[in-house]
């Protein structure tokens, strides 16, 4: 495989592990604009069948598609994207799952914050919502103490 050269300092690696795409792939990725910083998306295929194919994914994004031959678990796959965004020298690490939507600015306020205080690492908070085609679910708020 080629490698890349290094990107700008300031570039965040969006990494999505995917075992067998059910369709929301695309638009996981397409939800990965107007973020305010450079951003390469790093999807690890982790031996779907069919393979993931980048052309369908999102045209004019720094997209990179890594492949394993057969499913090896989400631990190897993250494994081999965090390998190859380290080769690459990519400093920010991001991650999504298939299916997820990145809010636009989540990043640029991410790296901000990393950038700005002595901080390693940062979350975010998370909105769910269900799919229309999926079966009626409901979540109460937790109520306990740790």
């Amino acid at each position: 495989m080629l490698e890349k050269a290094a990107c700008d300092p300031g570039t965040v690696a969006v990494l999505i592990p995917v075992f067998n795409d059910d369709g929301r792939l695309a638009s996981t990725v397409q939800s990965i604009h107007e973020q305010g910083v450079p951003v390469v998306v790093v999807i690890v295929d982790d031996g779907s069948t069919p393979p993931i194919a980048r052309a369908a994914l999102a045209p004019g994004y720094d997209v990179v598609v890594l492949r394993h031959d057969e499913n090896q678990g989400i631990e190897r796959a993250l494994n081999t994207g965090l390998e190859y965004i380290e080769r690459r020298g990519i400093r920010y690490v991001a991650r999504l799952d298939n299916g997820d939507r990145c809010v636009p600015g989540r990043l640029a306020r991410q790296r901000a914050v990393l950038e700005s205080d002595d901080v390693h690492l940062v979350g975010s908070a998370v909105e769910w919502r269900a799919l229309a085609a999926a079966s009626a679910m409901s979540i109460a708020p937790w109520s306990g103490s740790c």
